[in-house]
């Protein structure tokens, strides 16, 4: 892929799961990559279009990512494949500040989200066995 080339990444992590403790919200991120030096945190997308909400979900998982322990993510992106572009593809970034932003949104749609379905997605099991037997 061509943007492989141009960018160079180092792949830190891929298919990552991350949860965020008091929002009670988990999710799997695509890539972290460290790029020029910069830790970057990267959903890939087929999409026909770029959506808002694609940068909400990743702000997300560079919150919990962070507050999980594990460092600082310096940008989040979106990489979308497969477009009509001449390159083929599109990328778009967030820098730290939007990344706070992002996440704030995220927040505001998780608690209208909260409001209109209530409990209705709660997992029934809240204990996990430390123990399993087959």
């Amino acid at each position: 892929m061509d943007w492989w080339k141009e960018t160079k990444p180092e792949i830190l992590k891929l298919e990552t799961p991350v949860f965020h403790e008091k929002l009670k919200v988990t999710g799997t991120f695509d890539a972290l990559l460290k790029i020029n030096g910069k830790h970057v945190l990267v959903d890939w997308k087929t999409s026909k279009t770029m959506q808002q909400h694609f940068h909400l979900q990743t702000a997300f998982y560079a919150t919990a990512w962070e507050g999980m322990g594990h460092g600082t993510v310096h940008k989040t992106a979106v990489l979308r494949l497969g477009t009509k572009h001449k390159s083929g593809w599109e990328w778009t970034e967030r820098k730290r500040a939007e990344i706070k932003t992002d996440f704030e949104l995220f927040r505001a749609v998780k608690k209208i989200f909260d409001a209109k379905v209530g409990d209705k997605f709660a997992p029934k099991n809240k204990e996990v066995p430390m123990e399993l037997k087959i």
